[in-house]
């Protein structure tokens, strides 16, 4: 027996979660392993898909809106233990290619440093990367690199 449609797997259930939130989210996640290369190897614990209720009883229900399913550790598939309601910012520095930086006693991603101490961000990176500052050196507004001066003044000599 399907739910409008819908394959659960070699079992199907009738659940009575068909058009709630959460059934939504699992039918989601298990298309994208199913089909989206960047998904390949991952998959969704097996008796989620056979009963949807496992999942909901597991994840809760949805906090609001604008929370979607993440995955903690990404390189670990749908399962128990790994997976959590979080927003759409949390999801950004859960990225493997977020930037932490630890300075002036606190962690937090680059971005959240520029926000806070009102820099470029692509002036917190060339400082680390380029001009090989420490992060505390880095995050400081107004520092300028070592030399600053003098390339400025040979800069105005030129004009």
């Amino acid at each position: 027996m399907t739910t409008k449609g819908h394959k659960l797997g070699r079992k199907q259930h009738m659940h009575g979660l068909t058009g709630i939130p959460e059934f939504d989210v699992l039918r989601v996640m298990i298309r994208r392993c199913k089909a989206d290369p960047h998904y390949a190897g991952l998959s969704v614990h097996q008796p989620w898909i056979d009963d949807p209720r496992l999942f909901v009883l597991h994840v809760g229900h949805r906090p609001s809106p604008k929370h979607e399913i993440d995955r903690i550790d990404n390189s670990k598939g749908y399962e128990p233990g790994n997976v959590r309601w979080s927003t759409s910012k949390d999801q950004k520095l859960n990225r493997g290619n977020t930037i932490w930086l630890e300075a002036h006693g606190k962690k937090m991603c680059l971005m959240d440093w520029a926000r806070e101490l009102k820099l470029d961000p692509k002036t917190i990176r060339h400082r680390l990367y380029v001009l090989k500052q420490s992060p505390e050196e880095a995050l400081t507004p107004g520092k300028r690199p070592s030399g600053w001066k003098a390339r400025e003044q040979r800069a105005q000599m030129e004009v």
